[in-house]
């Protein structure tokens, strides 16, 4: 799919997940085990067949640019086309809206040779094939193509962006948290468009004294665009809380999700380092559990998620938790319910206990 390039939108609400985007964006938190959150939607780009991918910064660059490096896990190393770091190049009040960041990088978009765009966020964590999504929208003539997910009446639809979907697929409401809610279609924001159009809808929506592309560009004149919808129905964690973070970290101990997300044709591309498999030592007693590698264990753990190179001493029980990297739980120590940001440490005899509907945050490099 040589037509179609990829721009990962970091222009993302991150308010509610405030202690895990303190020093990073969105995109970088860790998730089941050895990913980050842009590796997903990185991963969907590059399985497409994508050749060229702009990553649009907000701020908080540093541990991203880390993970991303020249682009290699992802083949996007390139000497013509690759990965682009679009960064914030306007002053601070413009940080909050994805329109006037574009209008920084119009030259970029001018200068890529693909037809269509394929834009997407990071806080939706699913595996899909686009090549039909991209097909789809060539052949309904829409200007944008929107993926969606039909959910079910129990779902939290505070904060989502719903649509009214007709079955011909055409987008005949759309609307951010509506007071009202019309529709069980949730946009999983990710959209198609041919790149002139894109080009000319960042403009328009600037043009008309709007900042964002979805609530002042495609809501507010929905009528005078053709907007289409495309439904899928995988597997999908939506990350907009902490409390979410955590659940869906929980849901990767259980087999049939883990396999929904990463049993899929499509691979999960990540960062490669070099670690030395799981050390279970005596007294390692590990159930229902994610431990990547690198990771020491001489004690119990059961139903968590371990990142790459945590400890867990002799007598220390972790349980119900999400420890990411480098993490240390001293002898004795006992976790429930808890994540832990990385280099967190437990010390030895320590009792921490959050509920499973409010767990308890250790924030990165903190020792309790």
């Amino acid at each position: 799919m040589n037509s179609v390039m990829g721009l990962i939108n970091l222009y993302e609400d991150e308010s509610l997940i405030p202690k895990l985007t303190e020093n990073r964006p969105l995109a970088a938190v860790s998730f089941a085990g050895r990913y980050r959150l842009i590796d997903f939607a990185l991963s969907n780009l590059v399985n497409a067949g994508a050749q060229n991918v702009g990553i649009l910064f907000r701020d908080k660059a540093r541990a991203l640019m880390d993970h991303l490096r020249s682009g290699k896990e992802w083949d996007l190393a390139r000497k013509r086309d690759g990965l682009f770091v679009l960064p914030q190049t306007k002053g601070e009040s413009d940080w909050m809206d994805d329109a006037p960041a574009l209008a920084c990088h119009i030259d970029y978009l001018k200068k890529s040779r693909q037809e269509y765009v394929i834009m997407s966020g990071t806080s939706m964590v699913f595996t899909m094939d686009y090549t039909p999504f991209i097909e789809a929208h060539k052949a309904s003539g829409a200007d944008v193509t929107m993926l969606y997910r039909q959910e079910d009446d129990d779902f939290d639809f505070t904060r989502a962006t719903v649509m009214a979907v007709k079955d011909n697929g055409e987008v005949t409401d759309l609307a951010v948290n509506p007071a009202h809610r019309f529709s069980n279609s949730v946009a999983l924001g990710v959209y198609i468009m041919r790149r002139e159009f894109l080009i000319d809808l960042v403009r328009d929506v600037l043009a008309h004294g709007g900042r964002n592309i979805l609530k002042d560009g495609l809501v507010r004149y929905l009528n005078e665009y053709k907007v289409y919808g495309y439904r899928y129905d995988g597997y999908v964690a939506r990350i907009d809380t902490t409390l979410k973070y955590y659940q869906h970290n929980m849901d990767m101990v259980k087999e049939e999700n883990w396999s929904a997300l990463f049993g899929q044709a499509q691979k999960v591309l990540t960062k490669i380092k070099d670690e030395a498999p799981v050390k279970y030592k005596e007294q390692a007693k590990v159930r229902r559990s994610i431990v990547a590698n690198g990771c020491i264990i001489n004690g119990e753990v059961e139903n968590s998620v371990l990142f790459r190179g945590v400890k867990v001493e002799a007598g220390a029980v972790v349980r119900n938790c999400v420890l990411m990297q480098r993490c240390v739980v001293k002898a004795g120590a006992v976790l429930e319910n808890v994540i832990c940001d990385k280099y967190g440490t437990i010390t030895e005899g320590r009792y921490l206990k959050g509920e499973t509907n409010y767990p308890l945050l250790v924030e990165k490099g903190v020792v309790i």
